[in-house]
């Protein structure tokens, strides 16, 4: 019901329209390797933040993340600035200290 269905010689622009808008086998293979390593660093990020306290960890993901200034923040958790500051810091030390021990590539 309400389907199209096109033959490649149904115009003169079709097939070659298809054949420079579809990737190719190597492109999707790239995506696929890239989609994996952001996965694997994704995963990487939240067992890292949970070395960090859940006010650090959500700062630190809204702030890096989340593209939000720090006073953005601060206005959204109806705090200081220096506090969403002081907690940012304390979060990057916890984070610091986690990658010390454990490093990425291993």
């Amino acid at each position: 019901y309400h389907r199209a269905f096109y033959s490649l010689d149904a115009f003169e622009w079709t097939e070659n329209y298809a054949l420079e808008h579809s990737p190719s086998p190597e492109q999707l293979v790239m995506l696929a390797e890239e989609r994996a390593e952001r996965d694997r660093l994704a995963a990487a990020l939240r067992e890292a933040l949970t070395y960090a306290t859940p006010t650090q960890a959500r700062r630190i993901c809204a702030y890096y993340l989340g593209g939000l200034t720090q006073q953005q923040i601060a206005d959204r958790e109806r705090v200081h600035n220096s506090n969403v500051c002081l907690s940012i810091r304390r979060g990057l030390c916890n984070l610091r200290r986690y990658y010390a021990d454990h490093p990425l590539g291993k």
